[in-house]
């Protein structure tokens, strides 16, 4: 979850915002699971509370890995909103990451019960 915010880092009222896209890329900057400035305003696993908070759900097609050898992966997640402030329309951009860990290639211990 994250919190949109106007200029005045006050969060925005979900009836202020317009837009709100995602764009996905892994480590090497490839678009991921065809998320390029693909709508999420209430969404395609996106959704926008009326306090501005985002709720976003990756798909497993957004987290398959993309190099089978690699036990961990990022996702770069680029948010981009329009908004009114009564006057003008104002964008904003925010960028996270996710790390994706592959189990099939990983190496696994654990501890078995106890007696």
């Amino acid at each position: 979850m994250a919190t949109l915010y106007d200029t005045s880092g006050d969060a925005l009222n979900k009836a202020a915002v317009s837009t709100l896209t995602l764009t996905l890329v892994d480590d090497g900057r490839n678009v991921v699971n065809s998320r390029d400035g693909q709508n999420v305003l209430d969404a395609n696993g996106g959704t926008l509370a009326a306090d501005g908070t985002v709720t976003m759900i990756l798909s497993p097609s957004d987290t398959a890995m993309v190099d089978g050898e690699s036990d961990l992966e990022r996702r770069y997640l680029q948010f981009a909103w329009t908004w009114s402030d009564g006057s003008n329309t104002l964008t904003g951009k925010e960028d996270f990451f996710v790390e994706i860990k592959n189990f099939q290639t990983s190496s696994a211990s654990g501890v078995g019960w106890l007696g």
